[in-house]
C-alpha cells in the first residue's frame, strides 16, 4: 500500500494495530518476568518446549556461545545510551546463565514520594550509591526533595522528562506498586521502559516472592544501575514498606555464596 493512498480509515486502523501490539508485548514481558524467578527445570517433563527453546543447560550455553558478543561496557559515565542502541527484550528464557556481573552498585530514581524515595532511603541505609534525575526545581508532590538526595534537575519541570533519562541512564528499571495494576506516573514508566525496549519489572504486593523475581531479573540482566520507580504515597501509603522490605531481601539474595 503507498503512502498517498491511504485514507483515514487505514489511519485508524493502523493506529488500532499499534496500540494491540503494545499491550500483547506489556503483557509477555510481564509473563516473562514471572517466569524468570522460577527453576522451570524442577518440572521437567512436565513443562512444555516452546520452539526454539533449548532443552537443557548445555544446548543454552551452546546457543549463547553462538551469539554476538556486545560492545565492551564503556562505564557508569555513558550508562544513558539512545534507546536504539539497546536490543528489544527478548523471551525469558529458563535455562538463562546469570550474568557473572550481576551485582547493585547504584540505585536510580527521580526522588517522588512513595517507592522513589522508598529506594533512596534504602540505598543510604545500605550504603549503597545512589543518583539520578528529579524535576527542574526538585519537584515532588510533598515540595522541594531534600538536598541529602543526590539527584540532579532536568532542565524543565516536567515528570516524563526525568522519568525517560533515569530509565536511560539505568541498566533496568523495576515498579513497585501494592495493586496489581498500575496508573498513572507508574503505569508512564513501565510503558515508557517498554518503548525505549530496556528491561523492565513489576512488581506487586501479591506477587509470589518478589525477591526472587527481583534477584532473577537483575541476573538475567546483569544489572549494576538498577531504577526503582513505582506508586505515589498519595495514591498507596504502605508501598514503600513493601520496596524498602523487597530490596533487602533481594540484596541477600544477591550476595556471593547465598545459595
Amino acid at each position: 500500500m503507498n503512502l498517498r493512498s491511504l485514507t483515514a480509515a487505514d489511519v485508524r486502523r493502523i493506529e488500532r494495530l499499534l496500540k494491540r501490539k503494545e499491550k500483547l508485548r506489556a503483557r509477555v514481558t510481564h509473563i516473562d518476568n514471572l517466569l524468570a524467578g522460577f527453576d522451570l527445570r524442577r518440572l521437567g517433563p512436565r513443562v512444555a518446549k516452546e520452539p526454539g527453546m533449548p532443552t537443557g543447560p548445555k544446548e543454552a550455553l551452546a546457543n549463547e556461545s553462538r551469539r554476538a558478543k556486545p560492545a565492551g561496557d564503556a562505564g557508569p559515565e555513558t550508562r544513558a545510551v539512545p534507546a536504539t542502541t539497546r536490543a528489544e527484550p527478548q523471551r525469558a528464557n529458563v535455562w538463562f546463565r546469570p550474568h557473572a556481573r550481576a551485582r547493585l552498585k547504584k540505585i536510580i530514581s527521580g526522588g517522588q514520594t512513595g517507592a522513589d524515595l522508598a529506594g533512596l532511603d534504602w540505598a543510604l541505609s545500605q550504603g549503597v550509591p545512589h543518583g539520578g534525575w528529579c524535576a527542574k526545581g526538585r519537584l515532588s508532590e510533598r515540595g522541594p526533595i531534600p538536598d541529602r538526595y543526590q539527584l540532579e534537575e532536568t532542565e524543565t519541570a516536567d515528570y516524563q522528562e526525568r522519568t525517560r533519562m533515569n530509565i536511560l541512564a539505568s541498566d533496568g528499571t523495576v515498579v513497585f506498586s501494592v495493586s496489581r495494576f498500575l496508573i498513572g506516573g507508574a503505569k508512564l514508566t513501565y510503558d515508557l521502559a517498554l518503548r525505549l525496549r530496556k528491561p523492565v519489572l513489576h512488581l506487586h504486593a501479591e506477587s509470589p516472592r518478589p525477591e526472587l523475581q527481583l534477584a532473577a531479573f537483575v541476573r538475567k540482566h546483569g544489572i549494576q544501575f538498577l531504577n526503582v520507580a513505582g506508586s505515589r504515597a498519595s495514591q498507596e501509603p504502605t508501598v514503600g514498606s513493601f520496596v524498602a522490605n523487597t530490596l533487602d531481601k533481594t540484596y541477600q539474595e544477591l550476595k556471593p555464596g547465598a545459595h
